[in-house]
């Protein structure tokens, strides 16, 4: 009896959900906060193409801190678009199933579940890359060094190199646990 009490404590024990600590992304305002990066970068699938990338973050408001202002939420998402002014493709590529998770480790801000529709079959789908410019810079930015979505079947990976500054809303700061 005693080695069955031992189980169901060690059951318990291990199946007790622990507090999870998330990230924080700074500001955060009553609805949701929008946060423009945008920047010229190198697009290469097969062909390279100069393209202006556009990187919309959005955090969602997270509950009132202790004086009833909203400062800061724990999760953030990512929707991406490649525009004019740019090369031919720039355009016509698109971004299904947008906006994307966003995380951070300290270094990286990492945008997944990306899925990438090219001219050409296969797309690219991934987890997208970059790193944080920090909290204390001027003007905020992410920095893409030959970031890589790998291609759909045979085809070439998509890679972003360039940087995208912080264009509006107020300067994002964002630090993990």
């Amino acid at each position: 009896m005693k080695f069955f009490s031992a189980i169901c404590v060690t059951a318990l024990a291990l199946g007790s959900p622990t507090p999870t600590l998330a990230d924080t992304y700074t500001p955060a305002t009553p609805g949701v906060s929008s946060l423009i990066f945008q920047g010229s970068v190198l697009f290469k699938r097969g062909l390279s193409s100069n393209c202006t990338f556009k990187l919309v973050i959005t955090i969602p408001q997270a509950a009132p801190d202790s004086d009833g202002t909203f400062s800061h939420g724990h999760s953030a998402r990512a929707t991406p678009i490649l525009a004019a002014p740019g090369d031919f493709p720039c355009s016509s590529t698109t971004f299904s199933g947008a906006p994307y998770a966003v995380s951070f480790n300290g270094t990286f801000l990492t945008i997944t579940n990306v899925v990438v529709n090219t001219l050409t079959p296969g797309g690219c789908s991934g987890a997208l890359s970059g790193t944080w410019g920090g909290n204390n810079t001027p003007q905020r930015f992410i920095y893409f060094n030959n970031a890589s979505l790998p291609g759909g079947g045979t085809s070439e990976p998509c890679t972003i190199t360039g940087t995208l500054y912080q264009v509006s809303g107020s300067s994002l700061s964002i630090t993990s646990p």
